[in-house]
């Protein structure tokens, strides 16, 4: 018990009454009881232990399973306003930590009703105070961690360069990526096992990593990056080092605050597959819900959905009546009118009143309507996305009960405004989402329900003109969909 409690503590005890035994070796001794001072976070099983450390002056990170170390040593920390706030370090204190268990209420799991975590923050400091914060969460399945300011910047604004939050993997290490030219916009890729040296590239996360031997697995991914004016992560993998970057926004971005709040940077790290696609640990980091503008979601209902897009004659109308019927016999709850559906109007017929016409069609049948549109018409964020409002508006008094947005292809800073903006767009209108053409999922549908799915995935869309490998379909639940829901 004392080992796992303070493992640094231990060896320090340890290696006193051996050094002073042998009277060999004093220098080494000091430098151990040093290892008592260093900052050491453990998972509530005690079983998961985060160990920070200062090498010439820069923080990095180690994690550790039944003192068997997951990784290397690696960088963490962030750049603002040409500072980096993780370099010239001299101290490190971690707050008291505690333990909170909370009840997960959200989503289902087979091994979770209640999740607890140990909780802590961390103080980096030069000579001259503090310079970074980092909270950090330690689950018995992973950690996550986020970036603070200890004061507030003078200029009352925040350029972030870079971020140097990283993991390093050990030797004989396999990663799972996505591979695919197209994988760095819209997060389509085939999933693919490369071994730690041979891929020397920016990859869409989340990146796993299959340890050696009896090792485990470990999955890098983000959380709760929506509503805080950042930029997404993709991931540079150079050698053993897994980096979060900034693809989509290589110069940086700013922030209007004189202050930060970062995303969650997330490390899941499971004995085995099973404890992995049960880690519930990116859906536990998001705030919950607007309780006023959630306190109904009867009208929130996933469903099963007919799906015309494949088929040749989509913009016929008789084709578009004829997937509502199939739905209408095979129980399903929706109909999607996919892409090309308003070349169907009649003369003098608005795309509008041909949704109305669906909507009315499908009621006696039980199945409503799913609307496809692109996200172009909306991007504008002039007048707090004023387009936006009022295209979302004419969608909800069709009676459409959810839009398929589609071609956002973006992780940049400008596209996370724009979803954060969607989002609420279409829940103060009581309309769910379905993002396509989209990055993947960071656990947005933990805060806004209303988001029933969304895609991020090379999927069965793609058979359409060529073949899905078998590895691609077997590794999704242990890959992409450790990150959320995916409209495959």
């Amino acid at each position: 018990y004392q080992f796992h409690r303070n493992r640094g503590k231990y060896f320090a005890e340890l290696f006193d009454f051996m050094c002073v035994a042998s009277g060999k070796n004093q220098g080494f001794h000091a430098k151990l009881y040093r290892m008592r001072q260093l900052p050491l976070l453990s998972s509530p099983d005690r079983q998961l232990q985060v160990l920070f450390t200062l090498e010439n002056g820069q923080l990095h990170a180690q994690l550790f399973r039944k003192v068997t170390a997951l990784t290397r040593p690696a960088r963490l920390g962030i750049v603002v306003n040409g500072t980096d706030r993780s370099a010239g370090l001299t101290q490190l204190e971690l707050s008291a930590p505690t333990q909170v268990k909370a009840p997960l209420k959200r989503r289902y799991y087979a091994s979770h009703t209640a999740l607890t975590r140990t909780t802590a923050t961390l103080t980096a400091s030069d000579d001259k105070g503090p310079k970074l914060l980092l909270d950090v969460r330690v689950f018995d399945d992973g950690l996550g961690y986020r970036y603070r300011l200890p004061a507030d910047e003078p200029g009352k604004k925040c350029h972030v360069d870079w971020e140097e939050s990283s993991i390093s993997v050990i030797d004989g290490t396999t990663l799972w990526v996505q591979d695919s030219p197209v994988a760095m916009t819209n997060c389509e890729g085939i999933w693919e096992a490369k071994s730690i040296g041979a891929v020397h590239a920016m990859r869409s996360g989340p990146v796993i990593a299959q340890l050696p031997g009896a090792g485990g697995y470990l999955a890098i991914a983000e959380s709760s990056n929506f509503g805080l004016d950042w930029s997404g992560s993709k991931y540079e993998l150079v050698g053993p080092r897994v980096r979060h970057v900034f693809a989509h926004d290589p110069k940086g971005f700013t922030v209007e605050s004189a202050n930060i709040t970062s995303p969650w940077r997330v490390v899941l790290a499971a004995p085995d597959l099973n404890r992995l696609v049960n880690a519930p640990v990116i859906e536990a980091l998001p705030p919950d819900p607007d309780p006023k503008l959630f306190a109904d979601t009867s009208w929130i209902r996933p469903g099963r959905v007919a799906w015309s897009w494949w088929q040749d004659d989509n913009t016929d109308r008789n084709s578009q009546i004829r997937f509502i019927d199939l739905a209408g016999e095979f129980g399903f709850e929706y109909n999607t009118l996919d892409g090309g559906y308003w070349s169907a109007a009649r003369s003098g017929q608005s795309q509008w009143d041909l949704i109305k016409e669906y909507v009315a069609y499908g009621k006696p049948k039980k199945v409503a309507q799913w609307v496809w549109t692109a996200q172009e018409g909306t991007r504008d964020p002039a007048g707090n996305f004023q387009k936006m409002r009022e295209e979302f508006d004419r969608f909800a008094a069709t009676g459409a009960v959810g839009l398929k947005i589609d071609f956002i292809d973006s992780d940049s800073q400008a596209a996370r405004r724009w979803y954060s903006a969607a989002l609420r767009c279409a829940a103060e209108r009581k309309l769910m989402l379905n993002f396509h053409g989209a990055n993947v999922p960071t656990g947005e549908e933990h805060t806004w329900p209303n988001e029933v799915s969304r895609e991020g995935i090379y999927g069965l869309e793609q058979n359409k003109w060529t073949t899905i490998p078998a590895q691609h379909y077997a590794a999704l639940p242990f890959t992409r969909y450790l990150v959320g829901h995916g409209d495959f």
